[in-house]
């Protein structure tokens, strides 16, 4: 059995927003990628707005910091 205290429901997750060190919002997590074998995440799928369309970039998962 896993302690409540360390999982987290991918709803949670999807429309976390995400910055860079600078404090900048680069856009908000979209979808999580997770492996088949294993079960772990693998990649969160940030989507941001580019000057003329949306963008979804699959970036590696290292979960709540």
């Amino acid at each position: 059995m896993t302690s409540a205290n360390t999982v987290i429901s991918s709803e949670r997750v999807e429309g976390t927003a995400v910055y860079n060190a600078a404090g900048d919002k680069l856009g908000t997590i979209d979808d999580l990628m997770i492996d088949k074998v294993s079960g772990q995440v693998r990649y969160a799928v940030m989507s941001s707005a580019a000057s003329w369309a949306w963008a979804r970039t699959a970036i590696p998962f290292r979960g709540p910091c």
